[in-house]
Formats: C-alpha cells, sequence, structure tokens
C-alpha cells in the first residue's frame, strides 16, 4: 500500500508540475489571444467546437479507461483498440465536415462553415496518435505524459500567438489548434515503441465495448451538462455573449477543475490496483479527495471574491462582462472538481453505472434550468448558476454512493474543517484589503489581494489542522523540505 501511494503521489507531483506548466502556458495564451483579439472570434471558433465535440462524444468508446481498468495481459489488446480509435477519429471528422451547414444554420452564423471543416481535419490526424500514450498512464509514468501534453500546449501557444498578431482573426486559433494536434501526433509515436498493425481482434473489441457503453452513455450526458449552456448562451444572446461566457467558463475552472482532472488520472491507476481492498481504497479516496479539496476551495473562494479586480488586469477592459457571472461559475468549478475526483474512483472500479447516473442528474438538472432560462428570457447569470446547481447535483449522487460503501460524509466533512475555517478566514482577510485599498491602482489591489489571501490561507490551515490526522499543508512543507536538502546534498557532492 505504501509503495502504491508513494507511486501515486510521486506521479501526481510530476503531472502537478508539468501541468502547471502547461496550464500556464495555455493561461499566458489566452490572456494574449485576448488582449489581441475579440469576444466575437473566440464564440465562432467555440460554435466550432461545439459540433466537433459533440460528434466525438457520440462516437466515444472509452477504450482508454478499459486499457487502463483491465487486469488481463494488454498486449493483445493495444492493435484493436488503436483501429477504435482511428476509426472514432475518422468517423467524427466525415460527420463533423457534413454537420457544418446545419450548425451555421442554427446560430445563424455562415462565417462558421469554414471553420468548422478545417478544425475536422485536425480531428482526423489526432485520431492517428499512438495508443503507447494510455500505457505511460497505466504503468503510472506521468512524467512521459505530461510531456507528451506539453508538446500540444507549446506548439499551440506559438503557432496561434504568432498567427494572431499578423491576422488578428479566428483563424489563428484554427491553425494552431491544427497543427498542436499534428506536433502529438508525431510526439507519441517518439516517446513510446508502440507501432500499429494491421490486426483487429473482434473479442477484444467486444470487451473493450462493453466496458465503454456506461461511458457512451455518461458521455453523451456529459457532453449534454457541459455544452447545453454554451449552446444557449449563443443561441439566444449571439456569437459575442458566448465567446464572453466561454472565457468566464475558462478563466473559473481552469484552476479547480484542471486540479482534480489531472490529479484524476494520476489515481485512477492506484485505484485500479486496490480495486480488492475497500478499506485501503476508502483511505487513499480520502487523502486524495481532502488534497484537492484543500487547494481547490480557496482558488475558487479567492475568485469569486475578488472578480472586478481580476478581469480588468488578466483579461483587459474588454472582458468586464465577465464580472458578473464569474463568481458563480468560480462556485460551480469546486463542485465540478469534487465531482472528477468521484468519477475517477468509479472508472477504476469499473462502476461506470455511477457515472452514467452522476452524469445524467446533471444534464437533467441543467435542462430544467436552461427551460427557464429561455421561458423567462434570463441572460447570461442565469445560465451560470444553472450550470453551478447541475454539477452539485451531480456530486451529490457520487457521494451518497461513497457515503454508502467507503467513508460516512460527516467524517470527511469533520477532516475538512482545517480547509473550511481557512477559507473564511482568507475571505475576511481579502475583504478587509479590498477595504484598504480603495485609493490604489488595480495592479496594485490586485497584487495586495493575492499576497494577503494566499499567505492567511497557508498560515491558518498550517495552525489548524495539527489537531487532525491528515495535514495538508504539513505534509506538502515536509516533503518539499527533504527535496531541497536532497537537492542540496547532491550540489554538495559535486
Amino acid at each position: 500500500m505504501t509503495n502504491l501511494v508513494q507511486r501515486v503521489f510521486k506521479g501526481g507531483a510530476w503531472v502537478a508540475g508539468l501541468r502547471v506548466l502547461q496550464k500556464g502556458v495555455g493561461f499566458s495564451r489566452k490572456i494574449i489571444l485576448a488582449r489581441l483579439l475579440f469576444p466575437d472570434d473566440f464564440g465562432l471558433f467555440g460554435i466550432a467546437l461545439l459540433l466537433i465535440e459533440g460528434f466525438r462524444v457520440f462516437t466515444k468508446t472509452g477504450f482508454k479507461d478499459a486499457l487502463i481498468h483491465v487486469r488481463d495481459k494488454i498486449d493483445k489488446y493495444l492493435h484493436t483498440s488503436y483501429w477504435i480509435q482511428v476509426g472514432q477519429g475518422l468517423i467524427t471528422g466525415v460527420l463533423v465536415y457534413i454537420g457544418a451547414p446545419l450548425v451555421a444554420q442554427f446560430f445563424s452564423e455562415p462565417r462558421v462553415v469554414p471553420v468548422v471543416r478545417v478544425l475536422a481535419v485536425a480531428r482526423v490526424i489526432y485520431g492517428f496518435r499512438s495508443i503507447g500514450v494510455v500505457m505511460l498512464r497505466r504503468k503510472l509514468d506521468f512524467r512521459t505524459e505530461s510531456l507528451y501534453r506539453l508538446s500540444g500546449t507549446l506548439s499551440y501557444f506559438v503557432v496561434t500567438v504568432v498567427l494572431a498578431i499578423i491576422w488578428r482573426d479566428v483563424w489563428a486559433l484554427v491553425w494552431g489548434k491544427v497543427v498542436s494536434r499534428a506536433v502529438m501526433v508525431i510526439v507519441s509515436y517518439r516517446i513510446h515503441p508502440y507501432r500499429p498493425h494491421f490486426s483487429f481482434n473482434r473479442e477484444r473489441a467486444v470487451d473493450i465495448l462493453r466496458y465503454g457503453v456506461w461511458l457512451l452513455g455518461s458521455g453523451v450526458a456529459g457532453y449534454l451538462s457541459l455544452q447545453a449552456d454554451n449552446i444557449v448562451a449563443g443561441r439566444i444572446a449571439g456569437t459575442a455573449a458566448l465567446g464572453v461566457y466561454q472565457m468566464a467558463y475558462v478563466v473559473s475552472n481552469l484552476p479547480t477543475t484542471e486540479i482534480a482532472k489531472q490529479v484524476g488520472k494520476v489515481v485512477q491507476s492506484g485505484f485500479a490496483e486496490l480495486q480488492s481492498d475497500s478499506e485501503r481504497m476508502s483511505r487513499m479516496f480520502q487523502k486524495v479527495l481532502l488534497s484537492v479539496f484543500a487547494v481547490a476551495f480557496p482558488l475558487a473562494l479567492g475568485m469569486a471574491l475578488t472578480a472586478p479586480t481580476l478581469i480588468p488586469v488578466i483579461l483587459g477592459e474588454n472582458w468586464t462582462e465577465i464580472i458578473p457571472i464569474l463568481p458563480i461559475l468560480a462556485i460551480g468549478g469546486l463542485f465540478r472538481a469534487v465531482g472528477k475526483v468521484l468519477g475517477s474512483l468509479f472508472k477504476a472500479t469499473g462502476d461506470t453505472h455511477l457515472i452514467f447516473q452522476m452524469t445524467w442528474t446533471r444534464a437533467i438538472v441543467l435542462g430544467i434550468g436552461l427551460g427557464a432560462c429561455v421561458f423567462l428570457s434570463g441572460g447570461l447569470q442565469f445560465i451560470a448558476y444553472a450550470f453551478m446547481a447541475s454539477v452539485f447535483a451531480k456530486s451529490f449522487v457520487g457521494f451518497v454512493y461513497v457515503s454508502l460503501k467507503y467513508l460516512k460524509i460527516s467524517n470527511l466533512l469533520l477532516k475538512a474543517l482545517p480547509t473550511l475555517i481557512s477559507g473564511a478566514v482568507m475571505s475576511t482577510t481579502i475583504y478587509i484589503a479590498t477595504i484598504s485599498s480603495l485609493s490604489q491602482g488595480k495592479y496594485i489591489s490586485f497584487a495586495l489581494f493575492i499576497t494577503t489571501g494566499l499567505i492567511s490561507y497557508i498560515f491558518t490551515h498550517y495552525n489548524v489542522e495539527k489537531r487532525f490526522s491528515f495535514r495538508v499543508i504539513g505534509y506538502s512543507l515536509s516533503r518539499s523540505k527533504r527535496l531541497f536538502e536532497k537537492f542540496r546534498s547532491i550540489n554538495v557532492t559535486e
């Protein structure tokens, strides 16, 4: 157990470090592009992605999760999985190309047709990536997998920013996506020895598809729950409003959901190895969830409290319409982060029917909220509240099952007290800083909010958690100290 936890958390450290770099590059790209392009450009690109993601979901097989879950000899599944992946990419690309005019008609936006068709090519190219990338995650080689994903992020950054400076329109985003997908395909064959052969086993394909059938249903519900708010925003408010909403979603969910998403990928393999031991599974799940919550909660809270200063500083004055909806989406991002951890647990244990139930719950709640929005002619804030309610409902369903099989929610809430108390102290500190910085410029005020909020949260958490068995900040500080001493001893030896 100890060795497995160490491998998982070591993998998590690599993923966290490289993911911070990757997301830092990605967020920097968005900041630069937000100042070079306009909400209308992002909205147009977002409409195209709605169609591509929709067809991708409806052709999803779940083969990647199946390869991680299966305990048999994995080699006999690889070639079959590869050709399923290629087929998925080809089918998605063709359907997207054909469906472009229908999307343009639905959104009353004829400019989207050529954009969609070029992105369809990118989808086909990406289908030919090496299946060895999945094997890296199965073997807990998250360092190499993260470097692979970083290659796509860096290429997308360079190409998109350069083209945005030259063209100043949506085509910078489009061709950046095409080039980055091609780069990732090339890199995938450089980092893993797997090479495809013309081999397809029907029995293995059935095994994979049987595992993925619940994930397919979950994917459909997930698409509806993830994209329905975008569809409504684009349909009733227009392309520019869709660009505003999507940028707000990216900013609000970036620090919270992305952390949970990457941690989920890491711990899924660890959960899979503990399928037969519910007690150890419970302990590991509890530690992972508390760690994610300790990071995601202050980030979501801080974003909600500093939105009026955050947006002008980060994105510029063209995006001030984000301010009213950012706090709502930030809290929704926290619930979504928790749901990601729950999803990783259920994928690892093979309980994919629970993911199906969670995602359909979210889709239904979101559908009711968006229906009310259309009926009452609500704006972007109404859509944001519908999103927040839907992700809360999804997490609630997952926790009901977890409380029955793995741990009591009351015990979990008790151990989360250091995070909740620290968040309250941080909120008070930021409020006081807000009052005291009324006469300061926006950049000085923003720096003050970040500094005081961060210091107050870490200091409070470190002191409160001393009374608890699981110490997030204390463990992180001790690990950092050990790594520093190890690094220093290597330099002294040299």
